[in-house]
């Protein structure tokens, strides 16, 4: 089974990419987004 890898990436949005295409999966705007988004960070531990 492949692992389906992604990155995310801030600025006015935060977007979520596909890592194996460099591909657009989702953007959410921090400042109207119903998921109440202020800050991301990340972990060198994929496993959530």
């Amino acid at each position: 089974m492949q692992e389906n890898l992604r990155f995310a990436s801030s600025g006015d949005d935060v977007k979520i990419w596909d890592a194996s295409f460099l591909t657009l999966v989702d953007k959410f705007n921090p400042h109207t987004s119903p998921h109440g988004i202020s800050s991301i960070c990340w972990s060198s531990n994929s496993i959530l």
